[in-house]
């Protein structure tokens, strides 16, 4: 049977594997100074580069959250949800059930595997080559 994550949990988790992957991670710790709504990681990587809003269960973006991915994805920069709905006790990298998602909740790819997470994200987003996008 499987147990919920905890969405701390969760991100802990995965900024570990991302960075043992030479991911850069930079965390956004909601608080007053801070606009409301930003997703909860951004992740620089060389293969990939945008944000993550992590959720766990049936956890929903926000309106300001929705709002606010919009207007990044509007200057080019991809932004998804990242659903871990449950796994296994003592499954390890394996049980996780992850989603990729837009911000509606359509579902994009399903991962079982955090360390693939970066693979999947470099498939499905266009990336700056060399600092300039491609253009014909």
């Amino acid at each position: 049977m499987g147990r919920m994550v905890k969405e701390n949990k969760f991100q802990t988790k995965l900024k570990k594997i991302l960075e043992s992957q030479c991911a850069f991670i930079i965390n956004q710790h909601g608080h007053m100074m801070q606009r409301s709504g930003i997703p909860d990681l951004q992740i620089i990587h060389r293969r990939w580069h945008g944000f993550l809003e992590l959720k766990v269960g049936k956890n929903k973006p926000s309106d300001i959250q929705k709002s606010v991915a919009a207007a990044i994805e509007l200057r080019g920069v991809p932004v998804y949800v990242l659903r871990c709905v449950e796994r296994p006790i003592d499954s390890g990298l394996c049980g996780y059930n992850l989603t990729l998602e837009d911000f509606e909740g359509k579902v994009i790819r399903r991962c079982f595997r955090l360390d693939s997470l970066l693979n999947i994200l470099a498939g499905l987003s266009p990336q700056l080559v060399g600092g300039f996008d491609n253009v014909d």
